[in-house]
């Protein structure tokens, strides 16, 4: 992972070691995970079924938005909903999983970024749209 703080084990975390099963030594070996997290299908229902149901399921992002409804279901699986503004990290073994399975083409994936961290590029065409329109 390229920050410190998403380069976490399953086992390093409490709430995720929880769920390891017995005789197991990562959370990408549980059965849930498998089943409900990185199983395409299972995703794309999810998918359906949350708040993006107008958009297309085929289109260039349709991987992104299917990898954050994966993170989101993990999230959800270990911790419950967290609601707006608060973030979990999820241990690498974990994302890495679900970048095998929806891979973006370009290889460009957003780090960790807590609630308060925002990335320049997107500053820069807020800023900008902000001071589009004339007060």
């Amino acid at each position: 992972m390229p920050t410190q703080v998403e380069s976490r084990c399953c086992q390093e975390i409490d709430e995720v070691a929880l769920y390891i099963p017995e005789g197991l030594t990562c959370i990408t070996q549980a059965d849930t995970f498998k089943s409900q997290i990185v199983h395409p299908e299972h995703v794309r229902i999810a998918h359906l079924c949350h708040h993006l149901e107008g958009f297309p399921q085929v289109d260039a992002n349709n991987n992104r938005r299917l990898w954050k409804m994966a993170y989101r279901t993990f999230i959800a699986w270990i911790y419950g909903i967290l609601g707006k503004g608060n973030r979990k990290v999820i241990p690498s073994c974990a994302v890495n999983a679900v970048r095998e399975v929806f891979p973006d083409p370009n290889v460009c994936y957003v780090c960790f970024l807590y609630c308060n961290d925002y990335n320049a590029g997107e500053m820069f065409f807020l800023v900008i749209f902000f001071f589009s329109f004339k007060f």
